[in-house]
């Protein structure tokens, strides 16, 4: 191997120690790229390799990356690293989530948009996967036994965004503090939303976003919620990709939505245990 290349093993070894650049993960992303390379005086190769990703990489459609999330071995974080950084660096272009109706979702590709919950007390044992706790206060619906449990380890995808027309007839995208992930540790890896109250904190006042009292997102719904399940499995998501309707997708959230603040955790080694034991 020439002295300007690093081999696949040590560059993901790197990446999961330092993280991408886009991470929120505590510290300096430079110092810790820095100290970790100069181990084997690997900085230079690690850099060019991660250059060269960004060039040659075309942008994915949004079905082929969630067909190749089908096949990525979630307890390989090599593979699941190497899968995320294609969100990160912009090779796939943004999902569809409601379109058959006159509202329409759509999700920024964009893994870094879920904010960490400020007052972190473990280092983080993965670089793609986050945990999720809550408390929570209520299910919206009636019929618990259609209530899904809160993943505890997943895989953050992008921001929700909904599209909207300006006066003058131009579509336009706005934000929702919805962030979707994917359910790490289950069998099906369903898809979910969490609510981010985190996305606007304020360090000096303690002050986070409250569902119940920020303006409502999806207009059939009675109230904002903290997390929901969106669709059963990845597969599901595929099957529905472009045909989701209004009604159904809020069917869905009235049957799994829970009122609870959803705090997210960096995932630690006991976290990761979940995925061997699944």
């Amino acid at each position: 191997m020439a002295a300007n290349e690093i081999s696949d093993q040590r560059y993901a070894e790197i990446v999961q120690v330092v993280g991408w650049p886009t991470d929120r993960s505590p510290g300096n992303y430079t110092e810790r790229l820095e100290e970790e390379t100069s181990k084997d005086n690997s900085l230079i190769p690690f850099l060019k390799r991660m250059s060269d990703i960004d060039i040659d990489s075309p942008l994915q459609s949004p079905t082929e990356w969630l067909q190749k999330l089908t096949a990525v071995n979630f307890e390989d974080p090599v593979d699941i690293n190497n899968h995320s950084f294609a969100l990160t660096a912009d090779h796939v272009d943004d999902f569809d989530l409601v379109t058959n109706s006159g509202v329409t979702f759509t999700v920024s590709a964009s893994p870094e948009a879920l904010s960490m919950y400020p007052d972190q007390t473990e280092p983080s044992a993965h670089s793609a996967l986050v945990s999720l706790s809550t408390e929570v206060v209520s299910h919206t619906t009636s019929r618990p036994e259609h209530s899904q449990p809160l993943p505890s380890l997943v895989l953050p995808i992008g921001q929700v965004q909904k599209r909207f027309m300006t006066a003058s007839g131009i579509p336009d995208l706005i934000d929702t503090d919805y962030i979707l992930v994917v359910d790490a540790a289950g069998t099906a890896h369903a898809v979910w939303l969490i609510y981010d109250r985190y996305q606007r904190y304020d360090e000096e006042f303690k002050e986070v976003a409250d569902p119940e009292r920020t303006p409502l997102v999806f207009m059939g719904l009675q109230q904002n919620l903290d997390a929901a399940q969106v669709f059963p499995s990845i597969k599901d998501w595929i099957e529905a990709y472009g045909k989701v309707s209004e009604a159904k997708f809020q069917e869905s959230l009235k049957k799994t939505g829970m009122v609870g603040e959803v705090r997210v955790m960096n995932a630690t080694r006991e976290d990761l245990a979940a995925l061997k034991n699944k």
